[in-house]
């Protein structure tokens, strides 16, 4: 029998060569890390290889779609809504809608210029025949009104802060004697109370409010536009990161809501409920499966997890509506509330949204009438800070079919819908401006 000898190896030989391997690997990724940092640092102060950002806007928050500089047409994107037209959009180059450049605006103004400002239910993905702001130019002119011009100001995800803000913005030296605020009761009382991308109103403590600039976390801060650290490739993919993994909205969004949840007296288990049961909220079958609490569940769950915000609500669109009606004088003040589906009938025989809610264990009944007394609230302090209200909701719900004022798949105003809400807007208008008859 053979026999093979062998060379054994002391044991603290062993240990020793494992440590040096151990130690040799650690080395080299120091140093790796170090030549790694160090060559980031040379490009980020030198400007090499800067990454891009998509920077938010100081006075507004997100801006979207950005004004090019010079009038333009563009097709809507078919997935920007399901079922949209697609019809050209015509925009100036401030990126609102008209027919008109700023210089022939303003070489030549109109009499009656109105600023029609609102969230994604007045940015809406028609072309100039559907968009209800287009709706009310072309009746009002119809009806004789001839110098009436309608600047198309909404923007998607805008609050109702965020929406006059952007008038000031883009409008202001154009100067708009009528300024019609599409306030979308769904959700624009829970946007009021968001900490995020946007303007807010933060408390003083003596029942007034100033305006706070955004907390930047999905956007970038324009204000760090060129710093060193905006040109780190290393900060870069750590942001990015927490971006697009979501990451970085969820940590804020909690820590807001564990905020919230004590200032109304309860724990952060409170907070988690919430999310649970706006997670729930979704419509999986749908095309847009986020619409059901995007469009008004969110708002509905805010509102019952934390009641006292709804009165802090009121109290921050009361503050809104003071404030334009101080900042511009002698300007005719509307607010024209666009109700969502639920309210608006549309959704009586959806039984995927009544199936949603038996689910949810939520009564319809309970939904429509929170929103309504909303409304309510806001046609009242309407009243009080001297602006004009303009009812949607009846106009809406007596037009037919009332399933077709609403997009089944993301329960956005559909054409038919569009033209409801501007031709009662011209309506309004008419009587308001005493040309037409009650």
């Amino acid at each position: 029998m053979l026999s093979v000898r062998r060379n054994p190896v002391a044991p603290g030989k062993l240990r020793t060569s494992n440590v040096q391997k151990i130690g040799l690997l650690a080395l080299g990724t120091l140093v790796g890390i170090t030549v790694l940092a160090a060559g980031d640092l040379v490009c980020a102060l030198s400007g090499i290889c800067a990454p891009s950002y998509t920077y938010g806007d100081s006075d507004v928050g997100a801006i979207d779609p950005v004004g090019t500089g010079v009038p333009y047409t563009y097709q809507t994107p078919h997935w920007r809504f399901a079922r949209s037209d697609t019809g050209s959009i015509r925009v100036n180059e401030r990126g609102f809608r008209t027919d008109r450049s700023i210089a022939e605006i303003k070489s030549a103004p109109m009499s009656l210029p109105i600023a029609v400002t609102g969230d994604s239910h007045t940015d809406l993905p028609y072309g100039h025949g559907y968009d209800h702001p287009f709706v009310l130019e072309r009746e009002l002119r119809q009806a004789g009104i001839r110098g009436a011009e309608v600047f198309g100001l909404g923007r998607g995800t805008y609050s109702p802060l965020q929406a006059y803000l952007f008038v000031k913005k883009v409008s202001a030296d154009l100067n708009p004697r009528v300024i019609i605020l599409n306030l979308y009761s769904g959700n624009d009382f829970f946007d009021l109370m968001r900490i995020d991308d946007r303007p807010y109103f933060e408390p003083k403590g003596d029942g007034t409010y100033a305006i706070h600039p955004p907390v930047w976390y999905r956007l970038s801060d324009p204000t760090l536009r060129g710093s060193w650290t905006e040109q780190s490739r290393l900060l870069y993919l750590v942001r990015s990161f927490g971006r697009e993994t979501g990451i970085a909205d969820a940590i804020h969004r909690f820590s807001y809501l564990v905020d919230l949840a004590h200032a109304n007296g309860y724990g952060f288990l409170h907070a988690l409920a919430y999310l649970f049961a706006l997670n729930a909220s979704k419509g999986e079958n749908m095309v847009f499966p986020r619409a059901y609490p995007s469009q008004i569940l969110n708002q509905y769950l805010f509102f019952q997890y934390f009641p006292r915000t709804k009165a802090e609500s009121l109290r921050r669109l009361e503050y809104l509506l003071g404030m334009i009606r101080r900042q511009n004088p002698g300007v005719s003040l509307i607010l024209s509330p666009i109700p969502s589906a639920a309210l608006a009938g549309s959704l009586d025989s959806d039984s995927s949204f009544q199936g949603k809610l038996r689910e949810m264990g939520i009564s319809s009944d309970d939904v429509i009438e929170q929103e309504s007394a909303l409304l309510d609230s806001s046609r009242a302090i309407a009243k009080r800070q001297e602006w004009k209200f303009i009812d949607n909701v009846s106009a809406l719900q007596k037009a037919e079919p009332r399933s077709a004022l609403y997009l089944s798949e993301d329960l956005h105003l559909s054409p038919n819908g569009s033209l409801v809400v501007g031709s009662n807007e011209a309506q309004a208008l008419l009587v308001i401006f005493g040309t037409g008859s009650p």
